[in-house]
C-alpha cells in the first residue's frame, strides 16, 4: 500500500491519498499532475514574465545567447507550486502489524458466538479450549512482529 502527502507551498493546501498497488499511484499521480490539480507545475519563464514570488522559487537559470535573429534570453526553470512525498506503508511494521490484526478478525468467531460457548459450557470446558485453540493458531497464522 502506498500513501502520497501532496503540499502545495504556494497557498498552503494539502492533499492525500493511499493506493492499493504502485500502478494505481502512478496513473492516479500522472493524470493529476497532467490536471495541474495541485497547483502549476515545474515550469520555464522567461525572465521578462517572471514575477517577484516566482523569483524564490527559482532552480536554475539558463541563458541563451543573441543570434542575429533574436537578443539574449534568460530562461528560469521555476520549481512547482507543490511537493509530493510518497510512502511504501509495506515499510512500515506498524502499518504491517494492523494488517495483520485485521486479517485475524476476519476469521476470529464473533462476539455471540464466544459469550455463547461460555455460557454455555464455561471456561474450564472443552468447547472453551478448543476456541482458544482456534484463536492462537489464527494468531500463528498471522503473527505480529
Amino acid at each position: 500500500m502506498y500513501k502520497l502527502s501532496i503540499k502545495n507551498e504556494v497557498n498552503n493546501r494539502e492533499y492525500g491519498s493511499t493506493w492499493e498497488s504502485l500502478t494505481e499511484k502512478n496513473e492516479y499521480l500522472d493524470k493529476q499532475i497532467a490536471k495541474q490539480s495541485w497547483g502549476k507545475n515545474e515550469r520555464k519563464i522567461n525572465e521578462d514574465e517572471i514575477s517577484e514570488e516566482l523569483r524564490s522559487r527559482i532552480i536554475s537559470t539558463e541563458v541563451i545567447e543573441a543570434t542575429e535573429d533574436q537578443p539574449e534570453q534568460i530562461i528560469h526553470l521555476v520549481k512547482a507550486d507543490y511537493v509530493i512525498t510518497e510512502e511504501d506503508l509495506s515499510l512500515d511494521k506498524e502499518f504491517r502489524n494492523k494488517q495483520k490484526i485485521e486479517a485475524r478478525k476476519k476469521e476470529y468467531r464473533s462476539i455471540e458466538e464466544v459469550i455463547h460457548i461460555i455460557l454455555d459450557n464455561g471456561i474450564m470446558s472443552e468447547e472453551f479450549q478448543a476456541l482458544q485453540d482456534e484463536r492462537n493458531a489464527i494468531k500463528a497464522k498471522y503473527p505480529k512482529e
